[in-house]
């Protein structure tokens, strides 16, 4: 007696099984593709941001008579501590670590020639080169976070001061950890560069004094990074930072109050993003004269 065979899968349930597992199939094999695209697409980005970031530049640092005296180099700390460098570097600028976050470590170094310091490295010449080109003595490429391409802006007289005060400091003694990219970081940067466009723009001294053109002057090297550059407002980092025409068009009252107090016109605490407290130590003439390139501005609109 022969054994029966076993029943027949219907007909009509055939094609829905057969279509079931060549969707799965094909779903496997496009997310498959997708994982090795993104996965080259990442390798080929981080090895490009290795490239960008290790590249070293030849470039020639404009100052060369470097003032010694005291009204320059108090001039000089002005130009640090107005245009942030105590904020990230510390008051003693002994270095710290700002940020650890998954792109990188954001570790401004110790300036001085302590232990631990980098400030027995620079002479006048590569302080210049490292402020205003981002470039190290080596003529390896500092990393953005270190704002080269607005104090790229500054006059020679007022990076002559700031070298100065730069090679005056203190030793002080205080190993840092680097600041150090890791994978993401890399990849960050093999999309996007480094900023190297306009570092050997012409400057112009202009005399202080309460003038929008002085006032111009002051806003390229500070507020121009956040507030876009004709301080109109833009994104930055996934916020709307507004413009700052409005305070052209009220009196310099309130713009003084923001920069020393941290107050909006409005009345609101500005947050720490605003870095008020740096720009609380700009002098009435400088605060009267951005106060008057912001007039301008405001007529223009």
């Amino acid at each position: 007696m022969t054994e029966s065979a076993p029943p027949a899968t219907p007909l009509e349930d055939r094609p829905r099984t057969d279509w079931k597992r060549r969707i799965l199939k094909w779903t496997a094999i496009t997310l498959g593709s997708l994982l090795g695209v993104v996965l080259l697409v990442a390798g080929v980005l981080y090895l490009r941001g290795k490239s960008t970031v290790g590249k070293t530049y030849d470039v020639a640092a404009q100052i060369t008579n470097v003032p010694t005296d005291s009204a320059s180099i108090a001039h000089g700390e002005h130009i640090a501590v107005t245009r942030g460098c105590t904020e990230c570097h510390g008051e003693r600028l002994e270095g710290k670590v700002l940020a650890d976050v998954p792109p990188m470590v954001i570790a401004p170094p110790n300036l001085t020639r302590g232990a631990g310091g980098v400030g027995s490295q620079y002479s006048a010449v590569d302080w210049d080169k490292a402020v205003r080109y981002g470039v190290r003595p080596d003529g390896r490429a500092l990393l953005p976070m270190m704002p080269y391409e607005f104090y790229n802006r500054l006059n020679d007289a007022d990076m002559a001061a700031l070298a100065a005060w730069l090679s005056s400091r203190p030793a002080v003694d205080n190993q840092v950890q680097p600041t150090r990219l890791k994978p993401l970081g890399y990849i960050m940067f093999g999309m996007g560069g480094l900023p190297r466009e306009g570092l050997d723009r012409p400057r112009q001294i202009i005399t202080p004094g309460a003038t929008p053109e002085y006032g111009a002057y002051i806003a390229s090297t500070t507020c121009v990074a956040c507030h876009g550059p004709q301080l109109a407002g833009q994104k930055e980092r996934g916020q709307l930072v507004p413009g700052l025409h409005a305070y052209g068009e009220i009196e310099v009252g309130a713009l003084t109050r923001a920069l020393r107090t941290g107050r909006a016109v409005d009345g609101r605490q500005l947050s720490d993003d605003m870095p008020w407290r740096a720009f609380r130590h700009f002098t009435d003439t400088e605060i009267a004269a951005i106060h008057a390139h912001l007039q301008g501005l405001a007529r223009r609109d």
